[in-house]
Formats: structure tokens, C-alpha cells, sequence
């Protein structure tokens, strides 16, 4: 009877246990997988179900016959259902509510087998994807990630904060996977603490649009920050403070940011009066646009060319007297499982003096014109710009809507003394609103585009120039209303793709100018214009992508009428022109290491129809522009060869690419002299330019040193020819430059950066067939003392040499810092700048048939305490 009873809990239990899996596993997928080519199956194959972020769920492999059966509690809501297997391309669908069946065939696809490299120096390497480990490459005296990232072999950081990976752009700049900067990513590579962030990784030949995989091919690469875990899921940031005197001196910086799972935050606030450059962070590196060849934007030119004269070849902050002050509020949400919200708001407040001599000697056919330039300066500019963006990311589905608004105005006040002393007032504010969409919908082997941009530009420029004689005022209203629409069909069989894409965009422009104080009985100065255009296009496009070969063909054409309608003149013209291009790009890995790729475009070059004006236009006390209506297409070809080289295991990296272009224009810059002015302006006449480029950057890491040795080289080479007072000007430009650069430490308490920049510039001229030949040496040393984990100590000095023929121009600087670490998070620093109180820097330049001859007021010697804090 005990049995009997134990026999039938135990029934009552695996029925029990039956009906909670049955009710538990009441979804079933199955199916079978078989050769594409022979219908015979395929076993083993790994059948996986998976997210949209590609999250595996559940998964099984084939059967000996090729069939499978996967079960869950209830159906999926887009979920895939993916299938792999060595020597296969793999699949992926969508699940659907109605079907349960899925039989699949697999095309037979050579594997190449991804290696995985496990680097003791700090880059890991699986596949396409180089991971570099901070903690490698920082040390206690980075402030900033930029400072690490200039620290990796591979990636390149320039002047302006653009970042490269082995002499390409990146096109996207990630955070946890995340695009919440856009294209503004200096905010965060010069403000996230490096002690914040865990490791960089790159993503080569990166397609960030996740349905136009397999359709289109990328050659620019990603980089991801990978945050440590402390720095996740709650609010990290950095305070600083500090105070200086000789002149008062200030500078306030903070930083507060938050990246959790559905929600990311960046909020920054900076001021200073130091000479610190914080609006160089919000430059916009602008990615390329892989949806649409065709530009989608159009900018209105400023024809006022007005503001205080900026250094070129040593640190503007050596002579930038500045009140600046920034605030950037980056926001982005997850919505749903797919879409996300982002805002960004940017706002700068810049206010600079400058205090200048400048000597311009113009050689003409006929003799030369001197002139001499004291400037004393004060420009104030404020920039506001927001940004919001709606997007979506998937497999199947790509969204981006963005709608932009971008306000500027500045103020500026100048005198000039010398040749021709007077004063100039400049008013200049400007405005943009624009909204883009970009849609591509991905049904297995094809894919439909759609592109949509709109926007509306305004600029009132005014100038008055006052001097003892008469006085100048010069009005200038610019609007543009600008649309551009197309859409796209792409398809996708074995190796090969095809898009064909067909769009229109349409421009209404109007120009009114007035210049009053000169002649007008022998110059007019006066525009009232409208230009309207329909530009109609299609863009063929062909790629091909194997293991051993990528190569992208297309064939863009347009024609696009116009309309120039001259108020003033009472006159109406109407006329076409019909633009053909081809382009041809080819990469070819020779191994796992080496690749090399073959670019060349034709194409023929459209009119700017900005230039279309009659009546004279005052840039500034010096300079008129006269427009000029030319309805003539130019040409232009480039052919360009690249080899990169990568081996991440030895930490060398190297890129040389070399790049031959000539340029057919039916119009040729003229310029020539009427009483006071110089008026530029362009003649119809045909010219031929040509030009040379060669690169070559190499960087190899050495982990024994914890550092890194780096080489960037250029030549270049430009056959022009410009008129002046309408008699041909040829001319012949050469530079080379080197830069060899060293970040090393040679022991745990000590670091040494030294860089040199060398460049040589000779232009020849018919004029001058010695050639005028100018030389620049800058050399840069930085040692770091590191005596204990409290203390650090760096001292920097900079000499700079330029000389032009027995003219000779050196300045030499130097600066000191001392940082006490109270605690991990808080530090205390002490610095000295321009340590000799040098006051003048000095240097000549060669612009063509221009040389400038210019001297700056440096800053003074200066004395600054700063306190840092982490939270």
C-alpha cells in the first residue's frame, strides 16, 4: 500500500512537471539547413536566438540531417534567429508571430579565421577590433584622455583635436557603444579623467549604420571608451579651480557625467582668462556622410573678413589674450529596445584682444607695394548650438532624424595704424536651422534609403570703417532656403552589391549689399540678386568585397538649371549644366599585417554660384571682392596609392600614402590695386594646376619604456598660376616637413616628450627665379620628475627658429609645474609660465606672390595655483 501510494506521488509529480514544461515551452521554432547549391543538409550548424543587441536567448545546433527545434516560453518581439557555421555566410532573420518554420540555405563562404592576440604591452587585438589598455599607457601626470590617446601607437591626435587610427579618420567616436557626442568628441577626449576610463577600443573599417552591412563597405575606423565599472551607473566628474596673478588670472573648469544601461549624460562647464583655447573642444570633425555622396549641406559664405590676426606656427596660447567660457549639455536616453534620444546644447563666449605688426609686400610685374599693419584688436563672439537627435539602429532598421539650430554673433572692434590708419567696427550675426533624416530599411539581400535635408540661413554683416579721409560702411544680407532629398535601392547577391540612388535638391538664394564712402560713379557697390537652382542626380554604385579584394566603383551624373536674377541690373538669366564623375576605390590585403589600396576619381568640378555678384563687396579696410558670373565647368582628377602596415603584437603601426591631382578651371583669381585697395576678384581665362602629396606616418610602442616613438612626414608640390592686374602670374610652391616625436619613460621616476617640427617652403616664380625660401625649427622638451606617489614635477621648454634668407627670427620659452596629491582624488598644482618674460615673437611667411612679415605681443610672465578634485 506504501509503494502503491509512493507510485502515485510520483506520477502525479512528472505530470505535473509535464504540463509546467509544456506550458513553460509553448513556442517552438524548427526547421532544417541545407547547401544552397546541392539542397544536401548541413549538420552542426550553431542556431542561435538573439536580441536585437545581439544577446543570445537560447540556442542548439543541427542535427545529422539538418534539422533543429528550439523552444520558448512565449514568442520573441524582435528577436533574430541566427545561423553559423565554419566555411558558411552567416544568416540572420527576423522572428514573426505567424511563422514557426524556418528552413534555411547556407551559401558556401571562405572563413577567414579572426586571430586573437593577447598583448603583455596593452593592446589586445580579435579580429578587426585592437583594444588598448589605459592603465598601460597613462601615468599620474595625465589630466586628460587625450594625453593617453597621444600615447597609443596607431592613433594620432592632431593640433585641432582630430583623431586618427594609422593615417585614417574615425567615423564615429563611441562611448559604452553609445554615440552621445556626435561629431564633437574633443569635449570628452579633453575632459574625461583618464583614471575613469578602462581601455580604447578600434573598430577597423567600421559601418556604424547596422543594416547596410554586407552592402556597403567603410574605410574609415570607430573608436569605443570603455569605462571602468566604478565609473558606471552613478555620477563621476573633476572640479578644478585656480587663481593667478600679472595680469589677475582664473580659470574654473567642471565636469559631470553619468552612463548607465539607459541613460548617458556629459555636462560641462569651463572659464578662463589664461590664454587656454576651451572653444577649439566644441570643433565639429565632421564625419563622412556614407548614406549620401552627394552633399546634403550648403553654407552661405561670409563676404566681411574681419577679426583679430591669429598665430600660425607656435601655440596660440602663447599670444591669445582671452576671456572664454563654455558650457556643453550632452543628453542621451534608450527608448524602448531599439530607439534613443539624444540633446546636445553648446554654448561659447569668447572675448580676445590682440595686439599685432604685420609687414605685407606684394610682388607685381610692375614693382612691388609695401605696407605696414599695427593692430590693436578686441573681438567678442558667442556661438549657441543645439542639437537633437531621434535614431534607431538595428539590423532591419536604421533612423536618425536630427534637427539642428546654430546662432553666432560677434562683435568686433579694430584699430589699425601704419600705412593706413583707421578703425574698423564689424557687426556679424548668423543663423541656421536645419533638420536631416536618414532612413534605410534592410530586407535580407537588399535595402531601401531614404535622405531628407532641409534648412534655412541667415547673415547680416555690417563694417564701418573710419579713417581720416572719408568713411566706409558696408551692409551685407545673405538668406539661403536649401533642400535635398533622395532615396536609394541596394541588393546584395554572394560577393557583389548594387545601389542605385536618384534625388533632386533645390536652392533659393538672396544677396542685398550696400557700400557707401567710395567712388560709385567708377565702382558700382551696390548687389540686390537672387540665385535659384534644381539640381537633378543619380548615383550608380557598384562594390565588390572578397577576403582577398574590396573595391567600390561609381559613376554620380547631375544636371542642374539654373536661374540668376540681377534686381539692380534689371536682369534675368537662365542656363544648365550637366556634371559627370566617376570614382574607383581598391584595397587589396597582401597579408595579415600589410594592405594597400588604389583611389582616383574624375570629376567635373560645378560653378560656385556664390560668386555670382556685380557690385563691389568691402572684405575689410584693404580688400574689395567683385563677384564673377562664370557658367563654365571645370575638371578636376586625383589618383592617390596607400599601404598600411599593422602589427599589434610588436606595436608598429605605419601608413604612407602618395596622391597626384591636376585641376582644369575656366576662370583664374585676378587681383590688382585701385587708389587705397586691393580688389580680388576672378577673369575668365582657362588654368592648369597641378600638385604632388606624399605621407608617411609610422609609430612603434615600447612597452619597456611605457611609451611610444612616432614619425609624420609630408612633401608637397604645386604648379599655379594667378593674374595680377591681368597679366599671368605663375608660380611654383614646395614643402617638405618632418616630425619625429618621443614619449618615453626611462625610469619609473621620470618621463621625457621631445617632438621637433621641421619644415621647409620655397616658392619660384618667373619674378624671382632664385625663389624666396623659408625654414622653421620648433623643438619641444617636457621632463617629468616623479620622485614619489605625492609629488610631480614638469618642466617644458620651447625654441623656435624661422628664417628666410639672412633674416633669422628665434624665440625660446619655458615653463615649470609642480603637483602635490593630497589623496587619489585631489591634487594641488603650482605653475610658472614664460619663465624668461619674453614679449615679442616674430616670423615671416610666403603666400604665393605674398610675403608677411609678422610680430605678436606675447603674454607676460605669469604665476597660477590650481586645485583638481575627482569625484
Amino acid at each position: 500500500m506504501k509503494s502503491l501510494y509512493t507510485i502515485l506521488i510520483c506520477t502525479l509529480f512528472s505530470l505535473q512537471t509535464s504540463f509546467n514544461e509544456a506550458k513553460a515551452e509553448n513556442y517552438i521554432i524548427q526547421g532544417k539547413v541545407v547547401e544552397s547549391k546541392t539542397n544536401q543538409p548541413i549538420p552542426d550548424v550553431m542556431v542561435t536566438i538573439r536580441t536585437s543587441d545581439n544577446k543570445i536567448i537560447r540556442f542548439t545546433k543541427t542535427s545529422s540531417n539538418g534539422n533543429y527545434t528550439l523552444k520558448t516560453p512565449y514568442f520573441l518581439e524582435k528577436h533574430y534567429v541566427n545561423f553559423a557555421m565554419m566555411g558558411f555566410a552567416p544568416k540572420s532573420v527576423l522572428l514573426t508571430k505567424e511563422q514557426h518554420h524556418y528552413n534555411i540555405k547556407m551559401e558556401e563562404k571562405a572563413t577567414e579565421i579572426k586571430e586573437v592576440i593577447v598583448n603583455a604591452k596593452g593592446i589586445n587585438e580579435k579580429g578587426d577590433t585592437l583594444s588598448y589598455i589605459v592603465s598601460k599607457f597613462s601615468d599620474i601626470q595625465d589630466k586628460s584622455l587625450a594625453d593617453v590617446l597621444k600615447k597609443m601607437p596607431g592613433i594620432e591626435v592632431s593640433k585641432t583635436g582630430e583623431i586618427k587610427y594609422n593615417g585614417t579618420p574615425i567615423n564615429r567616436f563611441y562611448i559604452e557603444g553609445r554615440d552621445l557626442m556626435g561629431s564633437k568628441y574633443g569635449l570628452a577626449t579633453n575632459n574625461v579623467h583618464p583614471e575613469d576610463v578602462g581601455s580604447v577600443e578600434v573598430y577597423e573599417r567600421h559601418q556604424p549604420i547596422k543594416a547596410m552591412e554586407d552592402l556597403s563597405v567603410s574605410q574609415n575606423p570607430a573608436i569605443n571608451i570603455r569605462l571602468k565599472a566604478d565609473a558606471k551607473k552613478r555620477w563621476v566628474g573633476t572640479v578644478k579651480a585656480g587663481t593667478g596673478y600679472k595680469p589677475f588670472l582664473w580659470n574654473g573648469e567642471g565636469l559631470a557625467m553619468k552612463f548607465s544601461k539607459k541613460a548617458q549624460n556629459f555636462h560641462l562647464c569651463k572659464s578662463n582668462n589664461t590664454g587656454d583655447d576651451i572653444t577649439r573642444e566644441t570643433r565639429d570633425f565632421k564625419f563622412k556622410d556614407l548614406l549620401n555622396p552627394f552633399s546634403n549641406s550648403y553654407k552661405l559664405h561670409s563676404y566681411i573678413d574681419v577679426h583679430p590676426d591669429y598665430i600660425s606656427n607656435i601655440d596660440a596660447d602663447y599670444t591669445r589674450f582671452n576671456r572664454s567660457n563654455l558650457v556643453s549639455l550632452n543628453n542621451l536616453w534608450g527608448i524602448g529596445d531599439d530607439f534613443e534620444l539624444s540633446t546636445k546644447i553648446n554654448y561659447t563666449n569668447n572675448r580676445l584682444e590682440s595686439d599685432v605688426y604685420t609687414k605685407i609686400t606684394d610682388y607685381l610685374p610692375d614693382g612691388n607695394i609695401v605696407r605696414e599693419i599695427i593692430e590693436e584688436a578686441t573681438d567678442k563672439n558667442n556661438h549657441i548650438l543645439g542639437d537633437v537627435v531621434l535614431s534607431c539602429n538595428t539590423k532591419t532598421l536604421f533612423l536618425e532624424n536630427t534637427f539642428k539650430s546654430d546662432f553666432s554673433w560677434s562683435d568686433l572692434n579694430m584699430t589699425n595704424n601704419g600705412s593706413y590708419p583707421n578703425n574698423q567696427i564689424a557687426n556679424i550675426p548668423t543663423g541656421l536651422l536645419s533638420n536631416k533624416l536618414k532612413l534605410v530599411k534592410r530586407k535580407e539581400k537588399h535595402a531601401y534609403t531614404l535622405n531628407a535635408y532641409v534648412s534655412y540661413q541667415n547673415k547680416k554683416e555690417n563694417l564701418n570703417v573710419v579713417n581720416d579721409e572719408t568713411d566706409q560702411e558696408q551692409e551685407v544680407n545673405a538668406t539661403a532656403y536649401f533642400a535635398n532629398v533622395n532615396s536609394a535601392i541596394s541588393f546584395y547577391k554572394d560577393a557583389l552589391s548594387f545601389r542605385l540612388r536618384l534625388g533632386a535638391s533645390a536652392l533659393s538664394r538672396s544677396l542685398e549689399s550696400s557700400l557707401d564712402g567710395i567712388d560709385k560713379d567708377k565702382i558700382p557697390t551696390s548687389n540686390d540678386l537672387t540665385m535659384k537652382y534644381l539640381r537633378l542626380y543619380a548615383g550608380p554604385e557598384l562594390e565588390y568585397k572578397r577576403r582577398t579584394i574590396e573595391a567600390k566603383l561609381t559613376f554620380p551624373l547631375s544636371f542642374v538649371p539654373y536661374r540668376y536674377d540681377d534686381m539692380i541690373k534689371n536682369e534675368q538669366t537662365d542656363f544648365s549644366m550637366l556634371l559627370l564623375s566617376s570614382s574607383l576605390y581598391i584595397r587589396v590585403p597582401l597579408s595579415a599585417r600589410l594592405s594597400t589600396s588604389l583611389s582616383g576619381k574624375i570629376s567635373q568640378t560645378p560653378i560656385d554660384e556664390q560668386r555670382f555678384y556685380s557690385g563691389m563687396i568691402m572684405q575689410d579696410f584693404w580688400n574689395l571682392s567683385v563677384g564673377h558670373q562664370n557658367r563654365e565647368a571645370g575638371m578636376s582628377k586625383n589618383i592617390t596609392l596607400g599601404l598600411k602596415y599593422k602589427n599589434a603584437l610588436d606595436a608598429l603601426f605605419s601608413d604612407i600614402s602618395i596622391t597626384k591631382s591636376w585641376n582644369d578651371i575656366h576662370q583664374t583669381r585676378d587681383r590688382y590695386f585701385y587708389d587705397q585697395y586691393q580688389i580680388n576678384t576672378f577673369i575668365d581665362q582657362e588654368s592648369e594646376s597641378e600638385s604632388w602629396i606624399a605621407m608617411w606616418n609610422i609609430a612603434k610602442g615600447i612597452s619597456a619604456l611605457k611609451g611610444k616613438i612616432s614619425m609624420s612626414s609630408l612633401y608637397w608640390k604645386n604648379d599655379n598660376v594667378i593674374y595680377q592686374n591681368n597679366e599671368a602670374s605663375p608660380y611654383q610652391s614646395t614643402l617638405y616637413s618632418i616630425s619625429p616625436k618621443i614619449n618615453i619613460h626611462p625610469t619609473k621616476w621620470s618621463s621625457i616628450t621631445y617632438k621637433v617640427d621641421y619644415s621647409n617652403q620655397k616658392v619660384t616664380s618667373p619674378l624671382d627665379s632664385k625663389g624666396i625660401t623659408i625654414q622653421d625649427w620648433k623643438q619641444i622638451m617636457t621632463l617629468g620628475f616623479i620622485p614619489n606617489d605625492k609629488f610631480v614635477m614638469k618642466l617644458k621648454g620651447t625654441y623656435i627658429d624661422n628664417q628666410q634668407e639672412d633674416l633669422h627670427n628665434d624665440l625660446a620659452m619655458a615653463s615649470a609645474e609642480m603637483t602635490y596629491f593630497i589623496s587619489k582624488r585631489c591634487e594641488i598644482t603650482l605653475e610658472a609660465n614664460n619663465l624668461f618674460n619674453q614679449e615679442t615673437y616674430t616670423y615671416s611667411l610666403q603666400n604665393g606672390y605674398t610675403n608677411i612679415y609678422k610680430s605678436y605681443k606675447l603674454r607676460p610672465r605669469s604665476y597660477m595655483v590650481n586645485v583638481f578634485f575627482r569625484f
